[in-house]
C-alpha cells in the first residue's frame, strides 16, 4: 500500500477471502500494482516482519515494472531530517508503513534497500525469511543467517546511530 497525499492507493485486504483494491487511474501502473499485491497474498505469513514483506513486494513489483524504483538519493536525503531513534522503531514495528507523512514512502525505500542487500544470497535469504518473526523484527533470524543485527544493516544505510530494535515494554 502506498499513499502520499493525492496519489492512488493499492492495497491487499487480508481478511477472510483476500481482496485487492486498486483504484482506477490513467497514470497508474496496473501490472506493477498487481505484482505488489499478489506478492502480499502469496507470502501470507503474519509472523514475517513487515519490513521484510514490503521489501519483497517492492522487488517483485520492480521485476514486473521493469525498472528499479529504489531511490538511494531519497534515502540519503532523509537520513538527517527523518530517521531517528524513534522513527526507526516505527519502521521495525511496521507502523511506519501506515504513516500519513513521508515516513511511509521512506519506510518502503528502506525495506527495499535492506531486502535488496540480503536477497543477493537467495538460499540464505530464504532461511532468514522463513524464520524471521515480527516479535523481534527479524533480529534473531538475521543474526543466525547473516551474523548481522538490525543495528548493523541500518548503520550500513543510515550511518552511525541507535538503530537497533527495541521491544515495546508494557507498563505495569
Amino acid at each position: 500500500m502506498k499513499a502520499n497525499g493525492l496519489h492512488p492507493v493499492d492495497v491487499y485486504i487480508d481478511r477472510g477471502y483476500g481482496h485487492f483494491a486498486i483504484p482506477e487511474s490513467s497514470n497508474y501502473n496496473l501490472p506493477a500494482a498487481l505484482a505488489h499485491e499478489l506478492t502480499h497474498a502469496l507470502i501470507a505469513n503474519p509472523e514475517l516482519p513487515e519490513w521484510v514483506e514490503e521489501g519483497l513486494t517492492q522487488l517483485c513489483e520492480e521485476a514486473i515494472a521493469g525498472h528499479l524504483s529504489l531511490d538511494f538519493e531519497t534515502i540519503r536525503e532523509h537520513i538527517d531530517n527523518y530517521w531517528t531513534e524513534s522513527t526507526i522503531q516505527k519502521f521495525w514495528n511496521g507502523s511506519g508503513f501506515k504513516s500519513p507523512d513521508e515516513g511511509q514512502t521512506l519506510s518502503y525505500h528502506l525495506s527495499q534497500l535492506f531486502v535488496y542487500q540480503l536477497i543477493k544470497d537467495r538460499s540464505r535469504f530464504d532461511r532468514f525469511a522463513q524464520n524471521a518473526r515480527r516479535s523481534d523484527a527479524g533480529e534473531k533470524s538475521l543474526l543466525n543467517e547473516y551474523g548481522l543485527s538490525l543495528q548493523d544493516i541500518t548503520e550500513s544505510a543510515l550511518g552511525e546511530g541507535n538503530w537497533g530494535y527495541r521491544e515495546k515494554r508494557i507498563a505495569n
